[in-house]
């Protein structure tokens, strides 16, 4: 469950990604995205595994639905301080939360003692995160215009109206794919070492 959740991750931001690309509703689908973390939480209600794979894959596809819109609009925002700029303060930031994320959890989980109150707590953050994404929806309401000058650069080549994905584009895509095929996260080592089957 685990392995298709970060491929359902990976895979469904082309859906996504498209979806944005042909509406311009980035915010509807980041709204949505970013409403699917709940799922960590409602982990601490699950009763079974079944609930609580359902829930993980849930928090893989928000990420997936939420990515395309999200780097869309940061595109705009970005204009005033430098494309490479903004986004590197947007890594920095998601490398924080990816620190104090789990700091959060284990904190609470030392509290209780149970899993299920460790996720149960991750509410907050949640909630908190959700509604910094609703006041920037109200504040900026149209991303693009926070840029000065939109300068149109062409990543794909037009023909008969359809788009024709170029040989760069198809040859980064393999690329990534074939770089993530062999990865092995976290919860697949952990599985193999509470089994005692890497030692």
């Amino acid at each position: 469950m685990t392995g298709f959740g970060e491929f359902l991750g990976y895979t469904f931001r082309l859906i996504s990604g498209y979806f944005v690309d042909r509406t311009g509703k980035e915010w509807p689908v980041t709204i949505l995205g970013y409403a699917l973390l709940l799922s960590v939480p409602l982990l601490g209600f699950s009763t079974t595994w079944k609930v609580a794979a359902i829930f993980v894959l849930c928090e893989r596809l928000g990420k997936a639905i939420r990515s395309p819109g999200k780097s869309s609009m940061l595109s705009h925002a970005t204009k005033h301080v430098g494309t490479g700029f903004g986004f590197g303060i947007l890594e920095a930031i998601d490398q924080l939360g990816a620190l104090v994320g789990p700091l959060i959890f284990t904190f609470a989980l030392t509290l209780t003692g149970t899993y299920k109150a460790g996720f149960k707590f991750m509410l907050i953050p949640a909630l908190l995160t959700i509604a910094f994404v609703i006041y920037a929806r109200i504040t900026v309401p149209n991303p693009k215009e926070l840029e000065d000058e939109i300068k149109s650069q062409t990543k794909v080549e037009i023909k008969d109206n359809k788009a024709v994905y170029t040989k760069k584009f198809i040859n980064y895509s393999l690329f990534i794919f074939f770089s993530i095929v062999g990865f092995v996260n976290f919860p697949i080592l952990s599985y193999h070492f509470l089994n005692k089957k890497l030692y």
